[in-house]
């Protein structure tokens, strides 16, 4: 059932006068108190952003535009297992947990414009090769400091989120591959002219 608290406050006096489901003939409270329950809509919905099990999750990729650098994991009965090297990456679980652990900042924008960028893409597979989710983060100076942009899937809307999932999962991507230095003539060798 629906309850409802109303607050009315006449003229300069420092006290409201209130009235609920619970006390339909009314109260009286401090004007500053009656201020700090009152709470918007966005203030009192879920916020969270990831709606897929993740028991169903077998395997993920990250892949990190800035960087170049991709991220190909399996689930193991015990760890989360690279695909290409075998190397064990211990974390992911509690990455996927801080996912799903997400809250929206604010409400969300239906597009973006410079100089937002892509940074980040997340895949998260279950049994088929099509992914049950995909998740871009862009990074945005116009945002408060630890806030990114969060694109679920196909929506049509950007989530300000913090930053600290987008720091976990560069965390766990491979280190990247040096160029090579460029040949360098042995000491002795002459050129010819």
């Amino acid at each position: 059932t629906e309850q409802r608290v109303e607050f009315f406050a006449p003229g300069e006096d420092r006290l409201a006068f209130g009235r609920s489901t619970w006390h339909p003939t009314g109260f009286l409270v401090d004007k500053d108190k009656a201020r700090g329950l009152y709470r918007m809509a966005f203030d009192m919905q879920w916020r969270g952003v990831l709606g897929v099990d993740a028991s169903r999750i077998e395997r993920a990729r990250v892949y990190s535009v800035q960087g170049n650098q991709t991220l190909n994991v399996d689930k193991g009965p015990e760890v989360w297992v690279e695909r290409d090297t075998g190397r064990q990456i211990p974390g992911i679980d509690i990455t996927l947990w801080r996912l799903k652990e997400l809250r929206v900042e604010a409400e969300p924008e239906t597009r973006l414009a410079y100089p937002a960028e892509l940074r980040l893409v997340l895949e998260l597979f279950g049994k088929d090769p099509k992914p049950l989710s995909v998740f871009s983060f862009y990074v945005d100076p116009r945002l408060p400091a630890g806030q990114c942009w969060l694109k679920p899937g196909q929506e049509e809307a950007y989530y300000p989120v913090g930053t600290q999932i987008i720091e976990d999962l560069l965390g766990h991507l491979p280190p990247r591959a040096h160029k090579p230095a460029p040949p360098v003539a042995a000491a002795g060798e002459q050129r010819k002219p």
